[in-house]
C-alpha cells in the first residue's frame, strides 16, 4: 500500500485528500440558486395548497409551507431555509387570509396562524440544519478515523525512518490539510528539514 496512493501526494503546497467526500448535492451550488429554488418550492407548496382550497376547507392548509422549509434546511442550510418560512408564511397570508390578495388580515386568528407557521418553519430549519451539522462532523470523524488507520498499518510496515518520517508528514498533511515539514537533528546535531519544498513561498519584494 504505498503513500502517495493512500495519502495523496503535496503538490505545490494542496494536498489531495481521496478520503473527503465530495458534496454531489445542492449545499455547493452557488446561493442565488439555493434561494431561487426555496422560491420555487414554495410556489408549489401555494400551488397544491391552492388545489386543496379550491375543491375543500382545510383548516391546517399552512402546514404545507413547513415541506419546503424542511427540504431547503436539509439541502442547503438556515439562511434559505428561513427565507422559505418568510415567504411561506406571507404567501399564505396573501393567498387563503381574508382578505385574500392582500397582506392585510381581518381576521386576529389569522395572525395567530401565520405567526405559528413562521415560528415552527423557524424552528424547523434550526433543527435541520443541527443535524445537517452533525453528520458533517460525524463524516470528518470518520475519515479521519480511517487515515489513522491507514496510518497505524503503513507505520508498522515501514522499512525505515526515512519512511516512517514520509508516512507522519503524508498522514499530518492528510489530517489537517496543511503543508507539512519535519526537522530532525542528524549527525553532529545539525537540524534536517524534510518537505520544505511544499511549503508555500513568500512573493519576493521588489
Amino acid at each position: 500500500m504505498s503513500l502517495e496512493k493512500d495519502f495523496g501526494h503535496p503538490q505545490a503546497g494542496v494536498v489531495a485528500d481521496p478520503f473527503v467526500v465530495h458534496d454531489a448535492g445542492l449545499s455547493e451550488v452557488p446561493i442565488a440558486v439555493q434561494y431561487l429554488v426555496s422560491f420555487i418550492m414554495v410556489v408549489m407548496a401555494t400551488a397544491i395548497a391552492a388545489g386543496f382550497d379550491r375543491y375543500e376547507a382545510i383548516p391546517n392548509l399552512s402546514l404545507i409551507y413547513v415541506l419546503p422549509v424542511v427540504i431547503s434546511s436539509v439541502a442547503f442550510g438556515i439562511g434559505p431555509a428561513l427565507f422559505c418560512a418568510l415567504l411561506g408564511a406571507l404567501a399564505y397570508n396573501f393567498f387563503f387570509t381574508e382578505p385574500r390578495f392582500s397582506l392585510a388580515v381581518a381576521d386576529t386568528a389569522n395572525i395567530s396562524a401565520i405567526a405559528l407557521l413562521f415560528i415552527v418553519g423557524c424552528i424547523t430549519s434550526a433543527i435541520a440544519s443541527m443535524r445537517r451539522r452533525d453528520a458533517a462532523a460525524l463524516d470528518r470523524y470518520r475519515r479521519s478515523e480511517e487515515k489513522l488507520k491507514i496510518y497505524a498499518r503503513q507505520m508498522i510496515a515501514a522499512a525505515s525512518a526515512q519512511e516512517a518520517r514520509g508516512l507522519t508528514r503524508s498522514a499530518l498533511a492528510s489530517l489537517f490539510q496543511a503543508p507539512v515539514v519535519v526537522i530532525r537533528a542528524g549527525k553532529d546535531d545539525d537540524l534536517k528539514i524534510e518537505g520544505e519544498n511544499n511549503l508555500p513561498r513568500r512573493q519576493e519584494l521588489h
